[in-house]
């Protein structure tokens, strides 16, 4: 549609993105979850790679990854997290060096989801494990490197963990089955 396409230029014409990013300062929760809402809006239903590289290009995406914000609010959670999501799945081994920064050996994008890896609610955690996931199908060998080094390595620790968990619970919920089978025979 040539509409949204003039509209999606003057808006990286006027760097109204600078304006938006610019919001984030007045520290208002209402407005950052518009923000990071908007934005996921805005990368989920972007198709064009030049739009796409326009708004990686400049560092205001990753100066919205690194917001201070309230763990203890779900709701800015699940919009911030869902952000980073929309992110990841944009992210190719192109556009990837917009987010990894391989002198400071800095991922920011990753390790704000990895924060979040033992969140309360079930749907963040499993997230977190969607955006990780489509970070290592990359196959980017200096990502790769950082994957495998800490912080990144306790994140697989809790993984190995929970799923140690799962299987001990389903063996107690299969046994309890078995036992009242039994009982149930005799």
């Amino acid at each position: 549609n040539t509409n949204d396409a003039t509209i999606f230029e003057m808006f990286m014409e006027k760097n109204m993105i600078k304006d938006i990013i610019g919001l984030t300062a007045q520290n208002n929760r209402i407005v950052n979850i518009s923000i990071f809402k908007g934005f996921s809006l805005l990368l989920t239903n972007i198709s064009n790679k030049d739009y796409l590289l326009f708004l990686f290009s400049n560092n205001y995406i990753n100066r919205l990854l690194c917001l201070p914000y309230d763990n203890s609010d779900a709701d800015f959670v699940y919009y911030y997290i869902n952000f980073i999501k929309s992110l990841a799945m944009k992210i190719d081994t192109q556009t990837i060096n917009y987010f990894f920064n391989q002198k400071y050996f800095a991922f920011p994008l990753l390790m704000n989801a990895l924060k979040l890896y033992n969140y309360p609610d079930q749907m963040i955690t499993n997230v977190v494990r969607t955006i990780l996931l489509s970070i290592i199908k990359l196959n980017h060998p200096p990502v790769e490197e950082f994957l495998f080094s800490l912080p990144c390595l306790s994140y697989y620790v809790f993984i190995a963990c929970r799923f140690r968990d799962t299987i001990k619970a389903l063996q107690r919920k299969i046994i309890r089955r078995k036992m009242n089978e039994v009982n149930l025979l005799n």
